[in-house]
């Protein structure tokens, strides 16, 4: 998903629905988009979209954890600069710490 992602034409407030298949279960992913923002990585100060997925079943009920952000650089490169997610026990963030 996240290099479908990478390939969508983004911009702020235009929202976009992909699905995504998971051990034979159909997801919809519903991504809200803003930005872009600053982040700040290893390689700098990048400035990347916000994208906000909201995943739901097939049936339409929401499906896992519903507390993900995940940050794509605004440049030809199109990197995954950032992923931040919330979990029953807990949140990460992992940040881009080098690209080659």
């Amino acid at each position: 998903a996240v290099y479908q992602l990478r390939t969508q034409n983004l911009k702020a407030g235009q929202p976009f629905v992909m699905n995504v298949i998971n051990e034979g279960s159909l997801f919809r992913l519903q991504v809200a988009v803003t930005g872009p923002e600053s982040i700040k990585t290893a390689l700098g100060t990048v400035s990347a979209w916000r994208l906000t997925p909201t995943i739901t079943a097939e049936q339409g009920e929401p499906a896992a954890a519903q507390d993900l952000t995940i940050w794509i650089s605004n440049d030809a490169r199109r990197l995954p600069v950032r992923f931040q997610a919330g979990l029953p026990v807990g949140s990460f963030t992992l940040t881009l710490s080098s690209a080659k």
